[in-house]
């Protein structure tokens, strides 16, 4: 590939991005009655979730989706604060909830001696 090549490239990239991050808008309601989101596309979003780089890819958050009725209201009247963060809750099709995962330092060690036995460590 030219450097001509590679700089249009990420030009482009760039431009994709900034598009994207642009484009973006924040949902003030959501239609209870609207049809279920997919399960591919939420496999889809959960897979991208996973696979997003962190600090020594490390992963220290898990989601999890919520789409029971019961336990969306459940965690509007428990979990959230403000009254609009309570219907957004009940009322979205599909709620991710993020867990960090507090001791992530307990997990180095295991991981360091899987890069060791993968070759990827002397």
């Amino acid at each position: 590939m030219s450097p001509s090549s590679s700089s249009s490239s990420k030009a482009a990239l760039a431009a994709a991005f900034r598009s994207l991050a642009q484009g973006r808008r924040s949902a003030r309601r959501f239609d209870p009655n609207a049809p279920p989101i997919p399960t591919s596309t939420l496999r889809d979003i959960l897979t991208s979730t996973r696979t997003a780089p962190s600090g020594f890819n490390l992963q220290p958050a898990h989601a999890i989706l919520v789409r029971d009725a019961t336990i969306k209201r459940r965690l509007a009247n428990e979990a959230m604060l403000g009254a609009g963060n309570v219907y957004r809750t009940r009322d979205c099709g599909v709620m991710a909830v993020f867990l960090a995962d507090m001791e992530i330092t307990k997990r180095i060690d295991r991981i360091y001696q899987l890069e060791k036995d993968g070759g990827c460590r002397d």
